[in-house]
This record gives C-alpha cells, sequence and structure tokens, in this order.
C-alpha cells in the first residue's frame, strides 16, 4: 500500500512539472530572431534590433539612446565588421521558462568581440518569444564597457 502510495505521489509531482512548462517554441525560431538581432545591430539597423527585444526587461540595462552609443562605441573602437559566427547556442528549460542563449564570433577589422544574446519564453504566457539581454565582450572592450 505505502509503495502505491509513493508511485501516485511521484506521477503527482511529474503531471505539475509538465503543467509549469515554458510553450513549445522551435529552437529554429529563437535562433532566427537571435540571428535577426545580432544583424541588425551589427549592420547599424538599431530601430530593427530594438522590435526584436523585451522593451521592460531589455531597457532596464540601458535606455534605447545609451544602447545605440554603445554599439557605435565598439564600432569606432573596432572598426567594420569582417565576419559573424554563430558560435554556440543552449536551449535550457528552468522554473521560470525556457531560456536560449546564442554566442556569436565576431571579427572586425580592428579585433574580436563575443557575443552572447539571451532570449526567453515565460512560462504561462502568449508574449512572443523576444531578446531578454544582449553581452557583448572583448579584449579591446574594456574601456568602452565601463563607460556604458
Amino acid at each position: 500500500m505505502l509503495s502505491q502510495i509513493k508511485k501516485f505521489a511521484l506521477l503527482v509531482m511529474i503531471s505539475f512539472l509538465g503543467a509549469c512548462q515554458a510553450p513549445n517554441i522551435s529552437t529554429d525560431v529563437a535562433t532566427e530572431i537571435a540571428e535577426k538581432f545580432i544583424a541588425a545591430t551589427t549592420s547599424a539597423n538599431y530601430d530593427e534590433a530594438f522590435k526584436l527585444v523585451n522593451e521592460k526587461e531589455f531597457f532596464i540595462v540601458r535606455d534605447r539612446e545609451t544602447w545605440i552609443e554603445y554599439y557605435k562605441a565598439i564600432s569606432k573602437e573596432l572598426g567594420p565588421i569582417i565576419s559573424v559566427k554563430l558560435s554556440r547556442h543552449q536551449a535550457d528549460d528552468r522554473f521560470s521558462g525556457r531560456f536560449y542563449t546564442y554566442q556569436f564570433s565576431i571579427k572586425h577589422e580592428g579585433g574580436f568581440t563575443k557575443e552572447i544574446v539571451t532570449l526567453i519564453q515565460e512560462i504561462n504566457t502568449k508574449e512572443e518569444l523576444k531578446v531578454f539581454a544582449h553581452r557583448i565582450e572583448g579584449g579591446k572592450l574594456a574601456k568602452i564597457n565601463s563607460r556604458f
């Protein structure tokens, strides 16, 4: 009898966990959004880039104008972009939803950057998938990153 109660409890817990999953969005959709976002930021098409972000979360770090100044400062420091390559990606379910993380390796005329784009699809929402965060790292960016 005790083992049947344990099995029942386990089944109930599994069904609750299943109910807490993020909406089933294809990784292809998330990849497309991340690639469009990077293409827009690297080509200085900021209006298009910002259409792909979750505004209430993305602009907590920097406001719209500061993001634009930041992107321009990086472009000025490192020069034109020679190549963009998606180097890593991951989809990860957590308590609040599904996290998609994309890492792009970008070769500029004057150096390299690693850009991480994160998208989040929250649990129990009908909101469309948007860019949640963008982080840019590079050896020559310490001074710029400290300013912004």
